[in-house]
């Protein structure tokens, strides 16, 4: 996951893909893994993906905000305005839910 997110951020992309996806093949139960190529997917254009993907890290941490989040700028890439707006709502609900529960 940290050599997959320094390409990211490097912009190695192929690197990184397979990075991400060898992280995923050796723990498919990792949101992060999914966010993280989702947002890969993002760059690329490739918003079927990177929907798929988040949409995976939503149903194993339904509580991730930051999955939400993601998801909600790539419907907004795609002009999904209806799309965006839920998702963008749930993350700003859960991250409050979560700052409350920590006070």
């Amino acid at each position: 996951m940290n050599r997959g997110r320094a390409n990211l951020i490097r912009g190695a992309l192929d690197h990184a893909l397979a990075d991400f996806n060898a992280a995923i093949r050796l723990a498919p139960e990792r949101a992060d893994a999914f966010i993280a190529r989702g947002i890969l997917f993002r760059r690329q254009g490739a918003y079927e993906h990177a929907v798929a993907d988040l949409t995976i890290a939503i149903r194993l941490e339904p509580n991730n905000a930051l999955a939400h989040a993601v998801r909600a700028a790539v419907y907004a890439d795609e002009s999904k305005d209806d799309l965006a707006f839920a998702d963008l709502d749930q993350a700003i609900r859960l991250s409050f839910s979560l700052d409350d529960a920590s006070e």
